[in-house]
């Protein structure tokens, strides 16, 4: 899903951002049933779904046993035909990545299918990206909005980020502001940095609330400090420009500055590095090394994590 940028002259970076990372949930562990090649040897002729699903882990993993896509494939293919959701899952996975079959992106959206139905959070997860980006699958946003909403539903903070951006830009259904602001607000209480600089750009363009300047502020100042560069780019901005806060032009350079530190595409880059000059233009020499000392103290806090 791309960004949406709005980028008026001498102004900041405006997007709706779109994550489209793996979800993240814990598949059943078979450390205790598969342990040791003997182990793996004794289980070889199970007929039990489960076992089997263990045995393609296992060989996927390559840490009891050689790793060997070709075996995993092998025995997540009978746990998935016997309707094993995780093994239907990692059977798409493989499809998806080409690891043990040539790469199928329409066998992987099968299985993902499969998995999805049973409900599978991360099935559900993918299968809307599939849908929303037309991956093995003709492009359909009402689809992918279905998808996106089972997983959101179930917890998942990407799909409920995504959900929001839908709704926001009328994606697979009208136009929905105050559905865009709920389920921003839950991923972003799942802690989603993307997820609190969308709810302070709602803030700020008085989509689905009231304009509140104040609110945006405080949203971007959330994501900001996680390190999402969009979100410092936008502090500065309110700082450089008194919305929602006193004007202070060393707050402004200190956040367009640790923006412009991120590794982003060169014309944005510049765009945030003229702002960052801008605000330093209005600095005495004292304040601004006072400031560019606080800049480097970040960027090297951020290096040590």
């Amino acid at each position: 899903m791309s960004s949406k940028t709005f980028v008026p002259a001498a102004v900041f970076v405006l997007c709706l951002v779109c994550v489209v990372g793996a979800v993240a949930q814990a598949q059943p562990t078979c450390d205790s049933l598969l342990n040791s090649k003997s182990a793996v040897q004794a289980n070889a002729n199970s007929g039990d779904a489960y076992v089997q699903f263990c045995l393609g882990l296992v060989y996927e993993a390559g840490q009891v046993v050689p790793r060997d896509y070709s075996q995993a494939m092998t025995w997540y293919r009978k746990a998935a035909e016997q309707g094993e959701k995780y093994a239907q899952y990692n059977l798409g996975s493989m499809y998806n990545n080409g690891e043990g079959v040539t790469q199928d992106y329409a066998q992987a959206a099968v299985w993902f299918l499969k998995s999805a139905e049973q409900g599978l959070t991360q099935a559900q997860f993918t299968l809307g990206r599939m849908y929303y980006n037309g991956k093995g699958i003709p492009q359909d946003y009402a689809r992918a909005l279905v998808w996106y909403q089972k997983a959101a539903e179930q917890g998942d903070a990407v799909s409920q980020l995504n959900l929001g951006i839908m709704y926001a830009e009328g994606q697979g259904g009208p136009q929905d502001y105050a559905q865009a602001m709920s389920w921003f607000r839950k991923a972003a209480e799942q802690g989603s940095s993307d997820a609190k600089l969308n709810l302070g750009l709602m803030y700020h363009k008085g989509q689905g609330v009231p304009q509140d300047y104040a609110q945006a502020t405080a949203w971007y100042q959330k994501a900001a400090e996680q390190g999402n560069y969009k979100a410092q780019c936008n502090l500065g901005f309110m700082y450089n420009n008194g919305l929602g806060v006193t004007q202070n032009y060393a707050e402004a350079y200190y956040w367009f500055a640790i923006a412009a530190s991120a590794e982003i595409e060169s014309a944005e880059q510049k765009q945030i590095i003229k702002l960052r000059d801008d605000a330093a233009s209005h600095l005495i020499p004292t304040v601004l090394s006072r400031e560019q000392k606080r800049v480097s103290e970040w960027l090297e806090s951020e290096d040590g994590d």
